[in-house]
């Protein structure tokens, strides 16, 4: 697991100076490390965030079916309702940039009832 920390670092690194096709690199890398076993149950926080960033890049760099892909594994994976609604902010977020407003409104119903209203 340390060099999967040692990839999710220079991710995050990356991150912080925009280059996000390197970010993506690295955090494909890191979680290439895991089989499914050890990512999500001996590494799981670590596995969460690495993925959830890794669909939060992809977004911004264009890659909308991946970003799909990472997304739907972390809204499948949350533990709680919190994990659960950041994955359904960031698909309002995909639904609005390709101008799919019955699917913003979809999603947005769906957190709303997490909320209880």
């Amino acid at each position: 697991a340390a060099m999967v920390q040692i990839n999710f670092d220079a991710a995050k690194y990356c991150e912080s100076r925009s280059a996000f096709s390197s970010t993506i690199q690295f955090l494909r890398k890191g979680l290439d490390l895991l089989d499914d076993e050890e990512k999500w149950v001996n590494n799981f926080e670590l596995s969460f965030e690495m993925t959830e960033l890794l669909a939060k890049m992809e977004f911004i760099n264009g890659n909308l079916d991946e970003s799909k892909i990472a997304n739907k594994e972390i809204f499948i994976r949350a533990k709680n309702t919190e994990m659960k609604i950041k994955a359904l902010v960031l698909d309002i977020e995909m639904h609005s940039a390709s101008c799919d407003f019955s699917g913003v409104i979809r999603t947005t119903r769906i957190v709303l009832r997490y909320f209880g209203i």
